[in-house]
């Protein structure tokens, strides 16, 4: 990313230099009074490893003595996120035969969830460390961007909703009525986020909504439409139609409802383009040719039955694929790996250059145990961001950390990246982080971890 920072001459990134100026900002200090006056009950939270996930989100009181609430997600609910809400995720586990709890926080930002929201599930997710011992460690996530690792905490296809607490919009429609009645047309974008995992999003109802990279099902309750990116994969075209099949047995054992499953393609004069508002649906680009729809192959049946009604559930691949990066995801580049320390100068963060260098370049005793780091070793758009935090950092620092390296990501071509906050004396380091590394001795001063100060 250090190309389009442009710090390879610029040495010191300085927050009020940024076109994201709401750090330091009235409103970013209104933000953090809100946060600190916002309770939330975490007994219990982090004890058990079975189911070992426990959500909250956070929610708008809309007018309530305190403006903002962290509320339980239901279990049911799980993998189900609406774009204009902010939720935490708590993933408790064991390795190996060790007694000891392992914890991962990771904080989800729907599209179009507030900085309000945002900002007080960062704060909530240190909240949460500090409850837990300082043992977690935090990751920020930011839709359409989901890491493989926060996939894996569901059991299947994570599930994008429009809407969020604010606008009162708090159940999805599933389209599982038994006549139809008062159901509505629901499209939904199928994409393929890593080798075993789906991401269902609810799309708005419009052509505009489709792109060539991915799959659509469109739902009109007695029909559902499947339309295939002129670049999909195989694997993503396979998906949509089992997600149809159960969905087709559901409805029918339900109700009795025959569907009839309908591909469609570009130049056709199907229904499906009329109820997306296009009278005649235009190619998307001039190597994109109107062709005439294959026969569908005969979806196979599955035998589960899921929790809700048409709800379009993935089950995880048996058989594992690698996915290609091409340049709709960023394209792979040489860009070079910068480690800066976040220094606080008249109560703003600045960040400074340490070293800038190409992958193993970089030995690990430069990351002192009183400074707290931003590794920047993305390649594409999709790779995680670390944050490294000595045992004697600034305590502003690292409670502020996330909100600083938003604005830090902003200046980069890769804004959403996750970002995944290491700590001195963590006894796991991802091997993506240590590769930054040619020699992975001890920080200095690495003995006498303490995060309590």
């Amino acid at each position: 990313m250090a190309t389009s920072l442009g710090l390879t001459k610029q040495k010191v990134l300085d927050i009020k230099d940024t076109n994201m100026a709401f750090y330091g900002s009235d409103d970013h200090k209104k933000l953090r009074k809100m946060a600190a006056s916002t309770e939330v009950n975490w007994k219990g939270a982090g004890t058990k490893v079975t189911p070992g996930l426990e959500i909250w989100r956070v929610e708008n009181n809309q007018g309530g003595k305190c403006p903002f609430g962290i509320r339980r997600w239901p279990e049911a609910k799980y993998g189900q996120f609406f774009d204009g809400d902010s939720y935490i995720c708590l993933k408790t586990y064991k390795k190996g035969s060790s007694k000891k709890l392992y914890h991962d926080i990771y904080f989800w930002l729907g599209a179009e969830s507030s900085i309000d929201e945002k900002g007080v599930a960062a704060y909530k997710t240190v909240e949460l460390d500090e409850f837990l011992d300082y043992n977690a460690r935090q990751h920020r996530v930011c839709m359409g961007s989901e890491p493989e690792k926060f996939a894996d905490l569901f059991k299947a296809a994570i599930v994008i909703m429009h809407g969020g607490v604010d606008s009162g919009f708090k159940h999805v429609v599933t389209n599982a009525a038994k006549s139809g009645k008062g159901t509505k047309n629901i499209l939904r974008k199928i994409r393929k986020i890593s080798s075993r995992k789906y991401k269902i999003e609810v799309m708005p109802l419009a052509e505009s909504s489709l792109d060539e990279e991915d799959v659509f099902i469109l739902d009109a309750f007695k029909t559902v439409y499947q339309y295939n990116g002129e670049k999909s994969s195989p694997h993503e075209k396979n998906r949509a139609k089992e997600e149809i099949a159960k969905l087709k047995k559901k409805r029918h054992k339900n109700g009795g409802t025959v569907v009839k499953h309908v591909h469609v393609h570009r130049g056709d004069k199907s229904k499906f383009w009329t109820i997306l508002g296009s009278a005649a649906a235009p190619l998307v680009a001039s190597n994109v040719t109107a062709k005439a729809a294959a026969p569908p192959t005969p979806p196979v049946e599955q035998d589960e039955d899921d929790d809700e009604d048409g709800d379009l559930v993935a089950e995880e691949e048996s058989v594992k694929s690698t996915v290609l990066l091409d340049d709709s995801f960023g394209g792979v580049t040489d860009e070079k790996v910068r480690v800066s320390l976040i220094k606080l100068v008249d109560d703003m963060p600045v960040f400074e250059t340490v070293q800038e260098g190409d992958f193993e370049a970089f030995d690990y005793s430069i990351l002192k145990s009183d400074g707290f780091y931003v590794v920047d070793s993305a390649q594409v758009n999709g790779d995680t961001v670390w944050c490294w935090s000595g045992s004697k950092s600034d305590k502003t620092v690292r409670t502020e950390a996330m909100m600083m390296i938003a604005n830090y990501l902003g200046q980069t071509k890769y804004k959403n990246c996750p970002v995944t906050l290491l700590k001195e004396g963590d006894d796991d380091l991802p091997k993506e982080f240590k590769k930054v590394f040619h020699t992975f001795g001890k920080a200095f001063d690495n003995s006498n971890a303490d995060y309590g100060n």
